[in-house]
């Protein structure tokens, strides 16, 4: 029989790679999808890429997702969650940007 090291290392590492690999793939599939789903919502250029982003950010302190704010919802966040500022600020600009409004800021 073949010796692949010390418990098996050699697999281990094959494991690691191979898991590695289809979570990149998943992880691109999953992007791309997301993008053309944007698309197709009428969303284009810059645009559907900040909508992919916003939907998959979230807060790391509550763990809600920029996608899921709504108006009520950002005002409230403010208050429950001090750490979401820059999330709804992100959130603000991106409805900004796609009305054409310009933030001082």
């Amino acid at each position: 029989m073949c010796d692949f090291g010390r418990e098996g290392g050699i697999l281990k590492i094959i494991n690691i790679i191979g898991a590695a690999i289809v979570l990149l793939a998943n992880i691109y599939v999953s992007f791309n999808h997301s993008l053309e789903l944007f698309r197709l919502g009428g969303f284009s250029g810059e645009l559907a890429y900040a909508g992919v982003i916003g939907a998959e950010l979230h807060c790391p302190n509550c763990n809600r997702r920029l996608f899921d704010f709504d108006l009520q919802g950002v005002m409230l966040l403010r208050i429950k969650c001090p750490k979401c500022n820059q999330m709804v600020d992100l959130s603000l600009k991106m409805g900004g940007a796609k009305s054409g409004y310009k933030t001082n800021k």
